[in-house]
């Protein structure tokens, strides 16, 4: 797959080339074709530093292996990494959330992404709070979670440059950016997304047909994949993508200019939004309630002529 790629694509001399694995499946053969194709960054799905809360999720590594993993790939040249960790689980206190980011940050990665625990329809886990198996933290106890996070991370010297994902300077990952930032990127494989922005009010976006006999098959006779959903975003969609996307960064939504009757609309969100040098951005207390505050934002905006929908 990687020759393929090479051949195919011609690559700039600054590619930044992300492998994500987990860490039990992270060995020195894989490691090294890795690195061979210029692999040049890794992301290991840590999780947790503590063994009960990674059986709850699933996971069948501990701490050991994440720690075996993290020196394998510095005694291979990879030392631009970055560590995946959950909070939120039920019944999770703040110090062991505190305890896993010290222990993260003990590993002496340059990224760290923290997420906190959703529910996918479909996983046992919905399954489990449908049945009251299982109880989510409320709110109020997901929110000294937050505050911990940016006070361990903060204090260590990392950045958080969107909601979910902290950097030292310099170590921003750039596809989490483009995603971000709503810039295009292409998927490639069945079930892949994509997306294609096409000036500065729309853009179109389509995903792989999830059928990888049939995605052989089309290769093979030079035809391009079957596509299962293709949509056109613009107008107040495109508003919409723009404001939830760029409002989880750390740069916030542009805005040059602060009309008077938009400043009005948006003074019952100032505890949670503010405008910054030309731009909206999240107060601390924004964070964790982002996507409400993206709503409430996209739907004062979308009141004022000012800007183009």
């Amino acid at each position: 797959m990687l020759t393929l790629l090479f051949r195919t694509f011609r690559f700039t001399p600054d590619l930044e080339f992300t492998a994500e694995a987990n860490p039990e499946s992270v060995n020195k053969e894989v490691l090294s074709v890795l690195r061979t194709y210029g692999c040049n960054r890794l992301s290991l799905g840590a999780q947790s530093a503590h063994p009960e809360e990674l059986r709850f999720l699933g996971r069948i590594h501990g701490v050991r292996e994440v720690e075996q993993a993290v020196s394998l790939a510095r005694r291979l040249g990879l030392d631009n990494l970055n560590l995946d960790l959950i909070f939120g689980l039920p019944g999770q206190k703040p110090d062991r959330w505190r305890k896993t980011l010290e222990w993260a940050l003990s590993l002496d990665p340059t990224h760290i992404s923290t997420y906190s625990l959703t529910v996918e329809e479909g996983t046992p886990l919905a399954g489990w709070v449908r049945t009251r198996k299982v109880r989510l933290l409320p709110e109020e106890a997901l929110l000294p979670l937050f505050e911990i996070r940016e006070e361990v991370l903060g204090s260590a010297g990392f950045l958080r440059y969107e909601i979910s994902n902290y950097a030292r300077p310099g170590f921003e990952c750039r596809h989490n950016l483009i995603y971000w930032l709503h810039h295009s990127y292409l998927g490639l494989g069945p079930s892949a997304a994509s997306f294609f922005r096409e000036g500065s009010q729309r853009g179109v976006r389509w995903t792989n047909r999830p059928d990888l006999r049939r995605y052989i098959e089309r290769g093979r006779r030079g035809l391009p994949p079957e596509r299962s959903v293709e949509e056109r975003v613009e107008g107040e969609a495109f508003l919409l993508e723009e404001v939830f996307l760029r409002l989880r960064t750390r740069w916030g939504y542009p805005l040059p200019t602060l009309p008077s009757h938009l400043k009005g609309m948006l003074e019952p969100l100032k505890p949670f939004v503010e405008w910054r040098e030309g731009r909206l951005v999240l107060t601390p207390r924004g964070v964790p309630v982002a996507d409400r505050v993206a709503l409430e934002v996209f739907e004062a905006l979308i009141q004022t002529e000012e800007v183009p929908v």
